[in-house]
């Protein structure tokens, strides 16, 4: 399926940006979070969302960030092994790359 075709790219656009301001405002020195795929839909509504984040150099990938609306974000969990984020919000502008490849600054 082309996503940007066949299906409403905007209202998915706007879902990983919500997701991607979530994120920020979970973890502290975060400089890019990059969504990893376009969203599945679940029977409960949400949309699940996976992302891997750069902080402070390291790479944590972040998995099953729940969308449900703009203000009803679950930012799902990590793998210890793979790095555990530090908790905190992150001031300063974050680049997040969305799952087409496009580069956005929240």
């Amino acid at each position: 399926m082309d996503y940007k075709k066949d299906y409403d790219w905007q209202q998915e656009k706007d879902r990983q940006i919500a997701v991607a301001k979530k994120i920020k405002n979970s973890y502290r020195d975060i400089s890019e979070i990059r969504i990893l795929r376009e969203g599945v839909k679940l029977g409960s509504g949400s949309t699940l969302y996976h992302s891997v984040i750069l902080q402070n150099g390291k790479k944590i990938k972040i998995s099953g960030i729940g969308y449900y609306s703009n203000d009803n974000i679950d930012t799902g969990g990590y793998i210890p092994s793979e790095g555990v984020p530090s908790e905190g919000i992150t001031k300063a502008t974050t680049t997040v790359v969305l799952s087409d490849g496009e580069k956005v600054s929240v």
